[in-house]
């Protein structure tokens, strides 16, 4: 929860408001929250270690309450009552006195005994390569990096850094800042104070504790936060967008419900729901709160139904009291992030309220209509224990570790293996090895991936980011992960220690790294002055931060961490982490491809260097879609008809060269991102072999003027071996001197084929054996020279001065013989004078006559037929 610095911004409703307020904070400034011993659970020994353990087996059934529509609003609207503001409404900060809602809130809890004294899981494998620092294989680079939401606009402490990505634009809100910038950058219509851009809904008190996030599958935006009443039950506060794009004509529509009127509160009846996380699926919103009645009491949820809030209705489902001092379950219980439009079933997570070292999960069954809660699905894990706050460069005191809750959670697909994990992150206080220890005088951020969700959840791997230097370390802390489709990783934080300066750092691990390693951090964001807010003492810091996959590509990582920007100010930064390029472009399938082809498929190889990859979100079966797929150019006129991902290192294309000229080419693929590689000179663009035909057919040629009557005729290109399979076909007009010309796409210089001639009323003939090939894309064949040039000798002497062959006339049906099956019907159109462009025509005179029927008389007395290999 914020801690206000603004002398309380409500003065502009007047002076009542304004005492209300003041009292409000010094109310949740002054209170203490410490609920006592808890009792140590004993846990088994037997437990198969890192596999969930399910101590509550029976499902908690929820019963929805509809809460009524929502308020909408444009955005121009929100930015009226934003203008109402003073330009200098924001006074000096002021020190907070004391601690704040966050700070000390936890009893103590028992170390796990099943826990390993390990920094990751699985352990490190001697040989697994050391980590350099500022080495460059980590996963992403830096990309777009720009400044929020800060101290001088915000006026509270800590910001609570929050943040998404939709398809073109940025939303970034702190406590006291709601704001929306294009990709670049650029700030757009939005820029509001929260309590403005909550007040239909806050009941005219503070607001506090935002999340955000983008639902890709809705393609709408979530906020949520709470409102801050002097007294009682407080409301939790959800804003949903019109769109994906934040205009001014765009609008949100705002719901409230107060946390104990939906479900049976028990001992939340009249308490303080803090701290609300937020998951958002197909199915619903998920929300999890820490409670305090005034001192903690434990943890409770709500799950909000997706579809209903999209039309414009509330219907929620509570849980309450989940954990508690007698009752197990996830502390500070993050609402699961998942863009999978498969899932069948929703899921919170948190650290265990009874014991260190362990994850507690609690799935939610039937979350778009009748949710139930599962018992708890507890996972061990590496251990943790007790955190510390961080000292930093010119910060009198240090800055707030707060504890060892989670931060944030999510669902994601990894398109490569087709595994579903959960990620989620914390710090902890770690020594040298990255191990935890009470005397480890650093903070180490801990990410978690969980595999087997719907089944029995496991942790699949475990890694810590630390610092090993023994003197002076720097922390990490305020972590949170996410993986991308690639199955990359990415963890951003903040950092400070020691001589260093509370600044920014990435870090990440590739799909193919060892299990459990981390690559070395990398500077994100610096900062060259001191944190000196509250004047001393341990400095609110965080509570949080945000790290997301953009919904266009589901390869490009946003991580949204505090930083100080400014002498005694914090800032909100959204950092871009860019993805690998693509593979580099290195070999095709064909080398040699013919003009005039629409439609060609190659497949192309990539050379992976560094992490390099190509890389396809896929189709998204019940989803909406990626706007971004990866593509492809070619140089020279090659037209690419389509892109197939096959693997990270090969695509299919599927080209036109019909438009093409001929030479070498390049080839840049273009990953989802827009991110590019390019490979020369690999495929040459060639004019396709041209065969050159010369032949007769008998009855079409005169000897006497030793012209042949012009007609079309087919060849086909055949492989020399059995079963001398069709490689390509074509048609030829064959002129009075019998030439013509074929162009043969898919023959190759150098292989051997055999040339199949067929004419609408000839014996079907072959070429000679042993067959033919083209050289320099040419080849001349005559079949009329000696009956030899015909597979058998299979052809008729028609001239005797010049000697000229022609293949046999007459197989009026193809059937490979001249029989009487073929006499009858020339027979027929004889005896009725049939005339034109008729299949019994055997001289092409346009005529059946008595010399059609000599022909086929006496091929059919000769029993003249088909000889082929």
């Amino acid at each position: 929860m914020k801690t206000n610095l603004s002398a309380v911004k409500k003065c502009i409703s007047g002076k009542m408001n304004f005492l209300i307020l003041i009292a409000l904070s010094a109310i949740f400034v002054s209170s203490s929250f410490d609920d006592g011993v808890r009792p140590q659970k004993n846990i088994s020994p037997e437990w198969n270690q890192f596999h969930s353990v399910s101590m509550k087996d029976s499902l908690t059934q929820g019963v929805p309450v509809n809460f009524g529509p929502g308020i909408t609003l444009t955005v121009d609207e929100i930015m009226q009552k934003e203008a109402m503001f003073p330009k200098d409404f924001y006074p000096k900060v002021k020190p907070k006195s004391n601690p704040d809602i966050e700070e000390d809130e936890y009893p103590e809890v028992p170390p796990n005994p099943n826990s390993p004294d390990v920094s990751q899981w699985p352990p490190r494998n001697p040989d697994q390569k050391n980590t350099q620092p500022q080495q460059t294989d980590n996963p992403q680079t830096i990309g777009t990096s720009f400044l929020g939401p800060q101290l001088s606009e915000a006026g509270y402490i800590p910001p609570d850094s929050q943040g998404d990505v939709g398809p073109s634009q940025v939303l970034v809100c702190a406590n006291g800042r709601i704001k929306v910038y294009s990709k670049a950058g650029v700030l757009g219509g939005l820029n509001a104070d929260l309590d403005v851009f909550f007040s239909s809904v806050d009941n005219g008190t503070g607001t506090s504790d935002p999340h955000i996030r983008y639902d890709r599958l809705t393609q709408r935006w979530y906020i949520v936060g709470i409102n801050l009443p002097a007294s009682g039950a407080n409301r939790i506060m959800i804003a949903r967008s019109s769109g994906p794009t934040i205009t001014n004509t765009a609008s949100f529509t705002f719901f409230q419900f107060q946390q104990d009127a939906a479900g049976t509160p028990g001992a939340d009846l009249g308490a303080f729901a803090d701290y609300p996380t937020l998951g958002v699926d197909k199915f619903a919103l998920y929300i999890g709160c820490n409670m305090f009645n005034p001192s903690y009491i434990g943890t409770s949820v709500w799950v909000i139904n997706k579809t209903n809030l999209n039309a414009g209705s509330l219907t929620v489902t509570g849980f309450h009291q989940i954990s508690n001092g007698s009752i197990e379950g996830p502390r500070t219980p993050q609402g699961v992030d998942n863009d999978d439009p498969s899932a069948t079933e929703g899921y919170f997570i948190g650290v265990s309220n009874f014991s260190y070292s362990r994850l507690t999960i609690r799935r939610v069954t039937n979350p778009g209509t009748s949710p139930a809660l599962s018992g708890n699905l507890s996972i061990t894990v590496p251990t943790t224990g007790p955190v510390i706050s961080v000292p930093c460069l010119g910060t009198t005191g240090s800055l707030d570790g707060i504890d060892d809750r989670l931060y944030a959670a999510d669902i994601h697909k990894n398109k490569i293996t087709g595994a579903i994990t959960l990620w989620t992150a914390h710090h902890t206080q770690v020594n040298t090895s990255g191990v935890y220890s009470a005397s480890g005088g650093r903070l180490g951020s801990r990410w978690y991936e969980v595999a087997n969700l719907t089944t029995t959840p496991v942790l699949n791997q475990s890694g810590t980011l630390f610092d090993n230097a023994a003197s002076n370390p720097r922390s990490y802390w305020m972590p949170s992960c996410v993986m991308s489709g690639q199955g990359h990783m990415a963890i951003g934080s903040s950092t400070g220690g020691t001589g260093k300066r509370a600044e920014i750092y990435v870090a990440g691990r590739f799909r193919s790294d060892a299990l459990g390693s981390t690559q070395t951090a990398i500077l994100a964001q610096s900062s060259s002055t001191a944190y000196n807010v509250e004047g001393g003492g341990v400095q609110r810091w965080g509570d949080y931060s945000q790290t997301v996959v953009d919904p266009n590509d589901d390869m490009t990582i946003w991580t949204f961490q505090e930083y100080c920007n400014a002498n005694n100010s914090w800032g909100v930064r959204a950092i871009q982490l860019k993805a690998p390029l693509p593979a580099l472009p290195s070999a095709s399938s064909l080398t040699n491809i013919n003009t005039g082809q629409p439609s060609v498929n190659i497949v192309i190889t990539g050379t992976s260097s560094g992490g390099t990859e190509f890389f396809d979100p896929g189709a998204d079966a019940g989803g909406p879609g990626f706007a971004n797929h990866i593509s492809a150019s070619i140089t020279g006129g090659v037209i690419v008809n389509s892109v197939t991902f096959n693997s990270p290192t090969q695509v299919t294309l599927n080209i036109s060269t019909v438009s093409a000229t001929t030479g070498l080419k390049n080839i840049t693929i273009t990953n989802p991102d827009g991110q590019t590689s390019t490979g020369n000179n690999l495929i040459n663009i060639q004019n396709p072999p041209v065969l050159t035909l010369t032949a007769y057919m008998q009855g079409f040629y005169n000897a006497s003027t030793n012209l042949l009557v012009r007609d079309t005729a087919r060849v086909y290109l055949r492989n020399s071996s059995s079963p001398y399979g069709i490689v390509d076909s074509g048609k030829v007009y064959l002129s009075t001197s019998g030439s013509g010309t074929i162009s043969f796409n898919n023959a190759v210089n150098g292989t051997v084929y055999y040339l199949q001639l067929k004419h609408r009323n000839s014996m079907e003939t072959w070429s000679k054996s042993p067959g033919q090939s083209f050289v320099s894309s040419a080849l001349s064949y005559d079949f009329t020279t000696a009956a030899a040039q015909a597979f058998g000798n299979n052809m008729k002497q028609v001239d005797a001065s010049p000697v000229e062959f022609a293949i046999y006339g007459g197989d009026i049906n193809a059937d490979g013989i001249v029989d009487v099956s073929d006499v009858s019907p020339v027979d027929n159109a004889s005896l009725t004078s049939l005339s034109g462009y008729v299949i019994t025509d055997l001289t092409g005179d346009n005529f059946v006559d008595v010399d059609d029927v000599s022909i086929v008389d006496n091929n059919s007395f000769s029993s003249v037929s088909l000889i082929r290999p």
